[in-house]
């Protein structure tokens, strides 16, 4: 999540889409890899999810 500039690493949990989002795997609890804190430090990977965050027009608050 981005607050700000700073990118804050959220709590560990599955992912899950009802079926109205995603028709082929939806309303499946999936779960991935915890991504590694020395990722999240690096300036490019900070980088890339803010440029992901303009480009989608995602908002926290929305």
């Amino acid at each position: 999540m981005l607050e700000g500039e700073e990118l804050i690493k959220l709590p560990h949990r599955y992912l899950y889409q009802s079926q109205q989002y995603n028709p082929l795997l939806g309303n499946i609890k999936r779960e991935f890899s915890e991504l590694d804190d020395k990722l999240i430090q690096l300036d490019i990977f900070q980088q890339l999810v803010a440029g992901f965050t303009d480009f989608c027009n995602l908002h926290p608050e929305a």
